[in-house]
């Protein structure tokens, strides 16, 4: 019984040695230990890579690299509505756009569900979405999601102010009721959210 016993340790043991020195040789590892693939957790940064197009077919994206830095030129201040409003203006020449309704002012923390502002988006038409938030809401995260759920866009900053698109506008190939999601990523306190549109 004991050879047999021997003999089933054996076999378990030769093949896993075999395969961690295949896997050395191959290069197996993460980018900790020499390897070439990194190991990515969840929550890694690089494991979650920005959109380079949208999940929605309803929608396009127009880019222009001017437009990531209109609003970076504004002086936001205390007072979040005036801010917010500075950021859009300061893009206004660009984008040839106005405000779309009335701004929408709340307050999100990092476990409270997106606020929900409803969009009507017209087809062959453009918008933009700006956020600012106190800076004790450290990341005001802002999404823009179609009719069927698919984002449109979504903010890529982790910092209180969003815009969506940083470097450009969502336009609309067809007519659709959209959803702009303002959430809390980082910290809790007040935020104000203007859509623009051409």
């Amino acid at each position: 019984m004991r050879t047999n016993l021997i003999a089933s340790f054996a076999f378990v043991v030769v093949p896993s040695v075999a395969f961690l020195a295949i896997s050395a040789a191959c290069g197996g590892g993460n980018a900790n230990n020499g390897g070439t693939t990194p190991s990515a957790g969840p929550h890694d940064d690089y494991a979650q890579p920005a959109a380079t197009a949208p999940a929605s077919d309803k929608v396009t994206w127009k880019k222009d690299p001017a437009l990531a830095k209109c609003h970076n030129d504004v002086k936001t201040g205390a007072d979040l509505q005036a801010g917010v409003t500075a950021m859009a203006n300061g893009c206004a020449a660009l984008t040839k756009m106005k405000q779309v309704g009335a701004p929408v002012a709340g307050s999100r923390g990092p476990l409270d569900k997106p606020q929900v502002i409803p969009l009507h988006a017209e087809a062959n038409h453009c918008y933009r979405v700006y956020g600012l938030s106190e800076d004790a809401l450290k990341d005001l995260d802002v999404a823009m999601t179609d009719s069927a759920g698919k984002v449109c866009a979504e903010d890529g900053s982790d910092s209180p102010d969003s815009v969506v698109l940083e470097d450009g506008s969502v336009c609309f190939k067809v007519a659709d009721d959209v959803s702009v999601n303002v959430a809390a990523g980082d910290g809790s306190g007040n935020f104000v959210v203007e859509i623009w549109g051409d």
